[in-house]
């Protein structure tokens, strides 16, 4: 085993602290009302130890952002289940990204991840420079692929089995994808005011069905 320097111990303690520190004042206030001063306070560390390892806020709020990419995948990826129903997938990857989503509660964040996820626009555009979703933009992008392939990744099996109706695999995930989005944006109002649509299981069965609907192959008898 390779032998782990102290000082790297150290290094990666450290930025987990600033970005433990960073998700709370980013998601709060925003990228706009937050300072790395504001950051280094709330790390109880000096603003030289935070430019150290972020040179910007916004670097720093794509570090966050892209986290919780990462977050989503495995989200979607853990509720994959050893089934030949390509359907129980699809379904179970659709709630567990719509809990994700439901309980993500910050409005500016929330749509660079749906940008990220939903278009190559957003992926690809030049953006202000400098900003954190021109920045978000390059260091997303590699994980939102892969959400949008673990979809696409379903469908293409149902295809491939006959029991979906032949469509262009990776349009519809993206069109898969921007459902649950939609079903579940966060509002803006506190959380105790709030509730995800599908916390109501009728109108989560009424979700399935439409996802099923759009994806089934229908067989006249």
């Amino acid at each position: 085993m390779k032998n782990v320097r102290g000082a790297d111990i150290l290094s990666v303690a450290t930025i987990r602290i600033i970005l433990v520190a960073a998700r709370v004042l980013l998601l709060a206030n925003g990228c706009q009302r937050t300072t790395l001063g504001d950051v280094a306070q709330a790390a109880q560390m000096t603003l030289s130890t935070v430019t150290r390892y972020f040179d910007s806020k916004e670097h720093l709020y794509a570090a966050v952002l892209r986290e919780d990419l990462e977050a989503l995948l495995c989200a979607v990826q853990t509720s994959n289940q050893p089934t030949d129903n390509a359907l129980d997938n699809l379904l179970a990857a659709h709630d567990a990204a719509g809990r994700f989503v439901a309980d993500y509660r910050h409005m500016e964040g929330f749509r660079l991840l749906a940008d990220a996820i939903l278009s190559h626009g957003a992926l690809d555009g030049p953006g202000e420079a400098g900003s954190p979703s021109s920045i978000f933009r390059r260091g997303g992008a590699e994980k939102a692929a892969q959400i949008v392939g673990h979809f696409q990744t379903i469908l293409e099996e149902g295809i491939g089995r006959g029991h979906f109706r032949p469509m262009d695999a990776h349009q519809g995930a993206r069109l898969q994808l921007g459902m649950c989005f939609g079903c579940a944006r966060p509002l803006p109002f506190p959380l105790h005011e709030t509730r995800w649509l599908m916390e109501d299981e009728e109108m989560r069965r009424t979700f399935h069905e439409l996802i099923a609907g759009g994806v089934l192959e229908r067989h006249r008898q």
